[in-house]
């Protein structure tokens, strides 16, 4: 995912370890090693498969013809715990926004 430009966030967590400061935070090799870290301390899945956290894709090259861009967000508390609250991101406004960076052949 991360070689392939494709950018996500996180949207919501459970997990041992993933705190508010984790959410809207991007997917890529710094939170590889977090996710990594928190493998090795409590078993967590790297990839998020056994339920850890939520991602929302912003944008992938050559798929999508715009980039998601959240203008307001807030965060809600579902499960309180000093370890591993639930927690998630609620988008309250986007804006779509064409790439500059890339040109799209479809």
């Amino acid at each position: 995912m991360i070689e392939s430009g494709l950018e996500a966030i996180i949207i919501k967590t459970a997990c041992a370890g993933l705190l508010e400061r984790h959410l809207s935070h991007p997917i890529n090799s710094e939170f590889f090693e977090i996710m990594k870290e928190l493998q090795t301390k409590y078993g967590a899945h790297v990839c998020g498969e056994g339920g850890e956290y939520e991602s929302l894709v912003l944008y992938c090259p050559k798929i999508y013809r715009k980039r998601i861009i959240i203008k307001k967000s807030a965060h809600h508390l579902v499960q309180p715990d000093k370890v591993a609250p639930v927690q998630f991101m609620e988008v309250m406004e986007i804006e779509l926004q064409k790439p500059t960076f890339a040109r799209l052949d479809f």
